[in-house]
């Protein structure tokens, strides 16, 4: 158990905060819908997580991708007044995804915030957010940007491996 511990913190520690974070902590916390959308092994589970444990004043419901929710426990998180429900992509089926944004007006005046994650091929889910006033797309890029590639470097100076390079 201690070696698996130790592997993860030596595996976590390579992981710096993206920088749409600030963005997706105000968006959860203020905008009905967020939708997280990036590419496959973007980093997009490890944003949710992250944002699952910046927010401290209300409740937090984070379900992974490897959760099946269904339509009743759907209809069970929208009576979870004043909280923040994040949903990684592959939770929610289309009927689920609808019946949240038909329910928009119920978020609202529950005070309840929905975090999903899609990726970019997901265009069926993304065309129906698309250009809602009650919903923010932020997008999440696979490269890392020049701030985060040398947070990355920093961390790596300080044990033996040699910095990474960028490629053009």
């Amino acid at each position: 158990k201690d070696r698996c511990k130790s592997s993860l913190d030596s595996f976590l520690y390579f992981f710096v905060e993206r920088e749409v974070m600030k963005t997706l902590v105000n968006s959860a916390t203020t905008k009905d819908i967020t939708v997280l959308c990036g590419n496959r092994v973007s980093g997009k589970s490890y944003c949710l997580a992250s944002l699952a444990n910046k927010i401290k004043d209300r409740t937090v419901y984070y379900f992974d991708s490897s959760f099946q929710i269904g339509h009743k426990n759907v209809n069970y998180l929208l009576e979870r007044n004043g909280s923040v429900i994040i949903f990684d992509t592959n939770v929610l089926d289309i009927g689920e995804f609808k019946y949240i944004i038909d329910n928009r007006r119920k978020l609202h005046e529950n005070e309840i915030h929905i975090v999903i994650a899609l990726n970019r091929s997901d265009r069926d889910n993304i065309a129906i957010i698309e250009n809602q006033d009650f919903a923010e797309i932020i997008n999440l890029s696979s490269k890392l940007s020049f701030v985060e590639f040398n947070k990355i470097n920093e961390k790596i100076a300080k044990i033996p491996l040699t910095p990474l390079s960028t490629q053009e």
